[in-house]
């Protein structure tokens, strides 16, 4: 751990940061990589994320994800540098935010207002993202597509399916059952929402409480970001808990969405579901069964 530390060293000066004096403070560490608090001269407080050069990808995914959700100007987002390779390493610098409790239900009556508002402006012509990217630990294919049944198919309840049956995480009857909900997609989710721009990963974890200019505001961080039905973002909201209802009620005092609601959320709670079998294990196969049983009685 202690030799990334003149790595982090190198890329604050390349990033026009003075490095005398710097502090630093262990967040987090796993397999892919360490995450640092780092304290610079004259108050300034940074994140680096220091991973190997040849696992960098993760890196580069989190700061186009990051750099396009602030494109709207409607969400709090973390300012992130570009990555840096420096010797074996590769290197993210962001803007470290500091946790503050909010208490009051319209801050997140006016984040979950904000969200709406940055789905309606962000709004691509297809469906995907200009790369593959990250989902927690698991490859997300994001190939451009102008059919939103086909992208989840092929690459998200599909995709997830095909990792699950490889890894022989579910039996033949329960296998069966998932690719009867893929085969009726078009049952369930529209064919042509818009295709916002989603943050993609939107559990509580990834929203902090935190405030700027004196006040209380969510920000958002680790996303895995593409363009598709905005109604994935709420999905994985309400999945598992920790936004209040202001939350919700003030993003449907923007967004007026309707249309089969309920199928839309079990859809895209299903391929988050998929993930967490796929990452986690069968503790998650309950779950699986439960959403689609769910759907295909619909």
């Amino acid at each position: 751990m202690e030799s990334a530390q003149p790595v982090i060293l190198q890329t604050l000066e390349l990033n026009g940061y003075s490095a005398t004096d710097a502090e630093f403070q262990i967040l987090s560490s796993d397999t892919r990589r360490v995450v640092f608090l780092v304290k610079l001269a004259g108050r300034s407080v940074l994140v680096a994320k220091v991973a190997d050069r040849a696992a960098a990808a993760p890196l580069h995914a989190e700061h186009l994800g990051l750099t396009g959700l602030s494109g709207s100007g409607h969400l709090a987002i973390p300012f992130t540098h570009a990555v840096n390779t420096v010797d074996s390493c590769a290197v993210l610098l962001m803007q470290y935010l500091e946790s503050h409790r909010i208490a009051h239900s319209s801050n997140w009556e006016e984040f979950g207002a904000s969200l709406a508002k940055h789905h309606a402006a962000s709004a691509a012509k297809h469906y995907g993202w200009p790369e593959d990217n990250f989902v927690g630990a698991t490859l997300q294919q994001n190939t451009w597509c102008d059919d939103w049944v086909s992208f989840n198919q092929e690459q998200r309840l599909g995709f997830q399916l095909g990792l699950a049956n490889k890894s022989g995480l579910l039996r033949d009857d329960e296998s069966e059952l998932v690719s009867r909900v893929v085969a009726r997609l078009a049952d369930f989710i529209p064919r042509h929402p818009p295709a916002s721009l989603l943050h993609g990963d939107l559990w509580s974890g990834n929203a902090i409480q935190t405030q700027a200019a004196g006040r209380g505001v969510i920000a958002l961080i680790d996303p895995a970001a593409y363009h598709g039905d905005p109604i994935a973002d709420i999905a994985m909201m309400a999945l598992f808990g920790g936004f209040p209802e202001a939350c919700f009620e003030g993003y449907f005092s923007v967004s007026r969405v309707s249309d089969r609601m309920k199928s839309r959320i079990s859809v895209y709670q299903l391929y988050h579901m998929l993930n967490h079998l796929n990452l986690f294990g069968r503790g998650y196969v309950g779950s699986v069964m439960s959403i689609a049983q769910s759907l295909l009685r619909l």
